[in-house]
């Protein structure tokens, strides 16, 4: 994965003749997934994802709170059988 000169977004390359495999679009909201959708975090707030090698922000995740995880394991529990 690499960014984008142009955008500066996330950008899915192969290694052999760096062809964009993924493109920008087809990327998931920056939001949480629970109970089968996307939602936005209720902190509003969102982190930066960084590669380790070269110090680039690869992607960006919204930062979740307590609120959030209480959300997704009551989704959770209520799809779990019985």
């Amino acid at each position: 994965m690499s960014i984008s000169s142009t955008t500066e977004k996330p950008v899915i390359l192969r290694a052999q003749d760096r062809q964009s495999v993924v493109r920008d679009d087809e990327f998931p909201p920056v939001r949480h997934f629970i109970d089968g959708t996307f939602r936005p975090g209720s902190s509003g707030k969102t982190l930066a994802v960084v590669d380790p090698s070269s110090g680039h922000t690869i992607a960006q995740v919204a930062d979740g709170t307590a609120e959030d995880t209480d959300t997704a394991v009551a989704a959770a529990a209520g799809a779990a059988p019985g």
